[in-house]
């Protein structure tokens, strides 16, 4: 074997010997670098493993807490649901937990609050191991730390502070503050209930009604109030149960209101209104609490300001034919596929955006005052400025509106839809008269 092959052979098995005591290296600095991390948690355990905790805060409440399904109940002091993401928010904080540096054989824990703690969180996990004590003390002479022991260890820890401001959290912070029950945040029905006033109001088709006379009711109003109820939290628990009613303004509440979704019924009486909140209580949640004194609004609600005041309710979608006729013209556009033609009138172009604008038109317009309502059989009346008639895939009327003006030029028009007769600003047969003339056909 010549020189230059031995040295070549050389060369490599050097270099092998230098990669596998690298690569041996890099292992054991890896294992070393994860080790410090393990060593650094706090628990050496994950948040979902934690089947109960008891909290004890600086303010000296003994705060327990237990999974309940995929959720969380408070146990004591009262038993009820606990705020899911709240609680999680909590254990998260602090479960792994890391540790900056640590103290050992500390011999007096008074030095650092951990004599009389802070706060203290008892930890119980799933499957019968062992709990675990967290004592909090005080803040390091820095202020960005905190002194932590484990259980009756002679260790004292230094962790982030962190650890030490999540520890505020109260009973009001980890309990459910939803005002309704799960499953209201659709409601169909809604009854106000104030002295011998009685309004309930139905949604049927996307629209709100007045049950008992088939008037149309402000929808905007309704679905605006019941955003904000369907959103409202509780800010206060009066009380812890409903024994005595009195003191709140509830036990003859001055008005309630009873919601429904589907068969279910939710009755919520109101009661005394302190500042900006207002005491109530509810079927289903057996305390007084307080929420937003202005979810008192209903009881404001009459018919007159309650009612829907729209001149016309078409969903543009479902119109397959419009008519549209005053003294000097009559014409028909038929929707064809995406577009709109005037069979009538095929020597003449249309715009098919305009006849969707003249829909539009129709719709934003709103009578100044009701004059009958719900509309007579014979609620057409002489004298027509202008008639649109509105009809679906099958022929059926959507709508029939009329405009008449009067000597004096105030007008007054009438809606099938709207089911009702009205005085309609003036100029609202000019205005439907100038988007008709956009379309182009004449």
């Amino acid at each position: 074997m010549n020189f230059k092959a031995t040295t070549w052979i050389l060369i490599a098995a050097l270099a092998a010997i230098v990669g596998y005591f690298y690569l041996v290296d890099e292992k054991n600095r890896a294992q070393s670098v994860a080790e410090h991390k393990l060593s650094a948690k706090l628990f050496h355990y994950r948040p979902e493993d934690i089947e109960r905790f008891i909290l004890i805060n600086p303010k000296g409440e003994r705060i327990e807490v237990a999974r309940s399904g995929s959720g969380w109940k408070i146990v004591s002091p009262v038993e009820t649901p606990g705020a899911g993401p709240e609680i999680s928010s909590f254990i998260d904080q602090i479960v792994p937990g890391r540790r900056i540096s640590e103290l050992e054989n500390v011999r007096n824990f008074a030095d650092y609050g951990l004599a009389k703690p802070f706060a203290t969180l008892i930890i119980h996990r799933s499957g019968g191991a062992a709990s675990d004590t967290l004592l909090v003390g005080d803040e390091t002479p820095a202020g960005s730390n905190c002194y932590l022991r484990l259980g009756s260890s002679r260790t004292v820890l230094i962790s982030t502070d962190l650890t030490r401001n999540v520890m505020n959290k109260g009973l009001f912070h980890l309990r459910d503050k939803n005002f309704l029950p799960e499953g209201f945040q659709s409601i169909d029905a809604m009854e106000i209930r104030s002295g011998s006033k009685r309004i309930r109001l139905v949604k049927e088709k996307g629209y709100w009604w007045f049950e008992a006379r088939r008037i149309r009711a402000n929808r905007l109003a309704i679905e605006s109030y019941l955003s904000r109820l369907t959103d409202a939290v509780i800010h206060e628990f009066v009380r812890e149960d409903t024994k005595e009613l009195a003191p709140y303004g509830l036990k003859s509440p001055a008005g309630e209101l009873v919601l429904a979704t589907g068969e279910e019924t939710v009755t919520i009486a109101f009661g005394k209104k302190k500042e900006y909140l207002v005491d109530v209580v509810r079927t289903g949640l057996d305390k007084v609490v307080a929420i937003e004194a202005a979810l008192l609004e209903p009881f404001a609600w009459s018919p007159d300001n309650l009612r829907a005041m729209n001149f016309a309710f078409i969903d543009e979608d479902s119109v397959q034919a419009l008519r549209y006729e005053t003294p000097d013209t009559s014409i028909v556009f038929e929707r064809a596929g995406t577009s709109w033609r005037a069979p009538e009138r095929e020597t003449r172009a249309v715009r098919p955006p305009e006849v969707n604008a003249l829909i539009r038109k129709l719709n934003a317009a709103t009578f100044e005052r009701i004059l009958k309502e719900p509309l007579p059989v014979d609620g057409q009346f002489e004298n027509i400025a202008l008639r649109v008639v509105l009809t679906d895939a099958r022929g059926n009327v959507i709508d029939r509106l009329a405009i008449t003006a009067r000597a004096d030029g105030s007008e007054i028009g009438s809606s099938t839809s709207a089911n009702a007769l009205g005085s309609l600003p003036r100029g609202t047969a000019a205005g439907i008269g100038a988007a008709f003339k956009r379309i182009g056909a004449k």
